[in-house]
């Protein structure tokens, strides 16, 4: 079964984990050692047509946040950002559409319109600490270090257990 899943989707690279635990019980070393090399974090896309077609007709916030989630899943940078935009335009107030917005644009390279999400989620939520968190993480990543430090600052301040 782990090999098919890999074979859907060879991008999968969560499956090679168990499928290398299984080899080496198998008695297959050598060939849990590569897949052991290979092992990440990306889940195998699950496709559900009739699933896909409810959500589309849907049309709810929270139908086109899961349409986002699978497109970020996925890696489809434009498919997240549009299913999040729509979502917006459904809940314009929804911190955690505005949330994967911002991550999907700055998945994206767009992180000027990732600082922008964040910013203004801040301003309506001044506790979301993943908000606070992502604007420092592009701060540093713009070595603007005093103001990373203060966003990280109030990431922490705001939920101190946030494992970032």
């Amino acid at each position: 079964h782990l090999e098919a899943a890999l074979q859907a989707d060879p991008q999968a690279s969560a499956v090679h984990y168990p499928l290398a635990m299984a080899h080496r019980a198998a008695g297959d070393r050598a060939r849990a050692a590569a897949l052991l090399q290979r092992r990440g974090s990306r889940a195998p896309a699950l496709p559900d047509p009739w699933l896909d077609e409810a959500t589309r007709s849907l049309d709810s916030p929270v139908a086109l946040e899961g349409e986002g989630m699978r497109a970020l899943r996925a890696q489809d940078w434009a498919g997240a950002i549009a299913a999040f935009r729509k979502g917006l335009a459904l809940a314009p107030g929804d911190p955690s559409l505005r949330y994967w917005l911002g991550s999907a644009l700055a998945a994206s390279g767009d992180t000027a319109g990732a600082a922008r999400e964040f910013t203004a989620i801040v301003r309506e939520h001044p506790a979301h600490a993943r908000a606070h968190f992502s604007l420092g993480a592009l701060a540093a990543m713009q070595g603007r270090t005093a103001e990373a430090l203060r966003a990280f600052e109030a990431a922490v301040r705001h939920d101190p257990t946030l494992p970032e």
